[in-house]
């Protein structure tokens, strides 16, 4: 990097230097090479500087004019940062997908780009495709966040603690990724990673359920929220390895809840908990099973209990706990095990399930709660950002503030 222009002060301090060291107002080059390795500036500017005390020298001023030229306004005409911004929100988005398309379009160096942007003049943001929604989706988003919310006596509006809530959801883990990012020593050799094809890495279909993290007073222990994780993969007759199941249709969602889930929660649940209705939220996939089948709701009452079923907004994704983060965070630590095959696959993603913290779930409870608040204030919109607060502060009320909710209300009723 370039140093800065010396200062007057430096530059007569420079010539002194080698006025002590002249004989006779002759220097040597042994002289400039010790005014360079003191003062650590190139062999030219010295050379220049002394030449300068030489042509200006006098009688009267023993060190002559030293002054810069580089003096009021010099160098390059400064770029006008709001002429700038202008003219960018000119530019059509498809257009400013890239450093350099966005530099060509504006006819200025990609260098001139990455400096503003560092300074922040303008932004980077990463476009992600969202659900469409009619109005009818927007309605129920508002209803379905609202339900969620109850009035304290001073007339605060919270939301509820979601504690007899499950949420459960489907989503394909893959074996391996196509790009991965290691950091490798200086002279470590690179790995290479090979596969048949792209296209061929395994996936399997595999559904969570979740809710929120409390303590059990039956048990004296705290409740961590994990339910469970059960993989769509099956052993058929005379094969011993695992296989994924080919179609994952109703008849398996419904095996899969009648079988895993529901006997799931009423051996994990709290026993407080029990009293009180518990819901199984899911999205409104087709192989989804109906809130009220028989088969379901028999399963959810027998024994004492009182387990149903129900469905989140259209289009919702926004909705399920699972959804907003809890499956990447699975994923991210599924992927730091290597893996071939179903058995491996299952393993590590049952690993990685089982290692997710219950502060980790119960902070994506605060985030849903705070994606609620987002949806009545968007009138059911989903053009928010997701948001980022002080979970660590909000962990210990159960219950999130919800702000000017009783106009929302009004309204949805109206």
């Amino acid at each position: 990097m370039r140093p800065p222009n010396l200062t007057p002060t430096q530059r007569e301090t420079i010539v002194c230097f080698l006025l002590d060291r002249s004989d006779n107002g002759e220097i040597s080059g042994g002289d400039i090479s010790a005014a360079v390795a003191k003062y650590e500036r190139h062999r030219s500017t010295i050379s220049r500087l002394w030449e300068l005390h030489k042509k200006t020298r006098t009688e009267e001023n023993r060190l002559g004019n030293l002054a810069s030229g580089l003096i009021g306004n010099c160098g390059r005409k400064a770029i006008d940062t709001d002429e700038l911004r202008l003219q960018i929100r000119k530019i059509p988005l498809s257009r400013r997908m890239t450093i350099k398309s966005l530099a060509a379009a504006l006819g200025v160096s990609t260098t001139v780009i990455r400096r503003l942007l560092k300074e922040g003049a303008f932004r980077r943001h990463s476009s992600n495709v969202k659900p469409a929604l009619t109005e009818e989706n927007r309605l129920a988003r508002v209803q379905f966040a609202l339900s969620h919310t109850t009035r304290k006596r001073g007339g605060e509006m919270v939301f509820a603690d979601m504690f007899d809530v499950v949420h459960i959801d489907e989503k394909r883990f893959n074996e391996d990724t196509d790009r991965k990012c290691y950091y490798l020593d200086a002279n470590e050799e690179e790995p290479v990673r090979q596969r048949q094809s792209k296209r061929f890495i395994c996936k399997t279909m595999f559904i969570a359920a979740v809710a929120r993290p409390r303590y059990d007073a039956h048990r004296k222990q705290a409740f961590d929220g994990t339910i469970g994780i059960w993989a769509f993969a099956e052993e058929p007759k005379g094969i011993i390895v695992l296989r994924n199941v080919e179609s994952v249709d109703r008849e398996a969602y419904k095996a899969t809840l009648i079988g895993d889930i529901i006997p799931a929660i009423k051996a994990k649940w709290p026993r407080s908990g029990k009293k009180r209705t518990i819901y199984i939220q899911q999205d409104n996939a087709k192989p989804h099973v109906s809130v009220d089948d028989p088969d379901i709701m028999a399963a959810g009452r027998s024994g004492g209990w009182d387990i149903r079923m129900r469905c989140q907004p259209l289009n919702s994704p926004d909705l399920n706990v699972l959804d907003l983060g809890y499956f990447r965070s699975i994923q991210s630590l599924q992927y730091q095990t290597e893996c071939r095959g179903v058995e491996a696959l299952l393993d590590a993603v049952n690993s990685a399930f089982s290692a997710m913290k219950a502060d980790t779930l119960n902070k994506i409870f605060m985030t849903l709660q705070t994606c609620m608040e987002c949806i009545i204030r968007a009138n059911g919109g989903n053009n928010y950002k997701t948001p980022h607060r002080g979970k660590d502060a909000l962990k210990k009320p159960a219950s999130y503030q919800c702000r000017s909710l009783a106009l929302q209300k009004s309204m949805i009723k109206a």
